[in-house]
């Protein structure tokens, strides 16, 4: 009689595994109970690139180079594998994090016209308003004969001290009754000033804290030189926008 060939071992639920393990093409899979290489046939099958087994039998030891071509090379790969965890393992290198550098503060005398349009205590109301109209000002510093700051006028200043329209119906009517008064009958005398080291972000708090439209700049015994306006801060705004963009 002659002696029945022995079935090859199947390990139970073999396929419910190795789908559960969901094998990538080429994947490298460790079989920590080798036995007869029911797993490792398996999982060769289902696409594993590498099988490394594991197993302490000496009969499954002996098998192995029949089940596995390259088991010879089997401590090289787990080698290579423990090189790899090593690596995976390892800390990353610090990140180098962007930060964000915000504009540096700028001072006052970085923001303000200079040198500044004036015109002086005893000049006639018509000059302010026929020189505020050719340069396109609202706000002009007044000043004594050694540049020194005595007041300020502006357009509101000039409206108001004009008759109505219904009176002054045309600009030459208008302008003709501001020859009529001074510039230092008008102007305002209790001023807020800037300095040219002052923070510019401290000065434009005390505009919108006055609701005003313009400071003087003045250094020393109230010697003029600069005015800066809201303008001037909303072309600094809009230069570090553009050049943030």
């Amino acid at each position: 009689m002659s002696a029945q060939r022995k079935a090859p071992h199947v390990p139970v639920l073999i396929e419910e595994v190795v789908a559960a393990m969901a094998i990538q093409h080429g994947d490298t899979v460790v079989d920590g109970t080798f036995g007869a290489g029911g797993y490792t046939r398996a999982l060769l099958a289902a696409g594993a690139g590498r099988v490394i087994g594991f197993d302490r039998d000496p009969d499954a030891i002996a098998a192995a180079p029949t089940l596995v071509p390259d088991a010879d090379s089997i401590p090289e790969h787990l080698t290579a594998s423990a090189d790899e965890l090593r690596a995976a393992l390892r800390p990353a290198p610090p990140r180098t994090i962007a930060t964000f550098v915000a504009p540096s503060a700028p001072r006052v005398a970085g923001l303000m016209t200079t040198p500044p349009i004036t015109i002086r205590p005893e000049d006639r109301l018509a000059t302010a308003w026929r020189i505020m109209r050719a340069r396109r000002i609202r706000h002009l510093p007044v000043v004594d004969g050694g540049g020194r700051l005595v007041g300020l006028i502006s357009h509101r200043d000039l409206l108001a001290a004009s008759s109505s329209s219904i009176i002054a119906s045309s600009e030459d009517d208008r302008v003709q009754l501001l020859t009529w008064a001074r510039v230092g009958d008008v102007m305002e005398t209790h001023l807020s000033v800037a300095h040219p080291d002052e923070n510019a972000a401290e000065a434009g708090e005390r505009l919108i804290r006055h609701k005003i439209g313009c400071l003087p700049v003045v250094e020393g015994d109230a010697q003029l030189v600069g005015v800066v306006t809201e303008e001037d801060f909303l072309r600094w705004a809009t230069a570090e926008m553009a050049r943030a963009s």
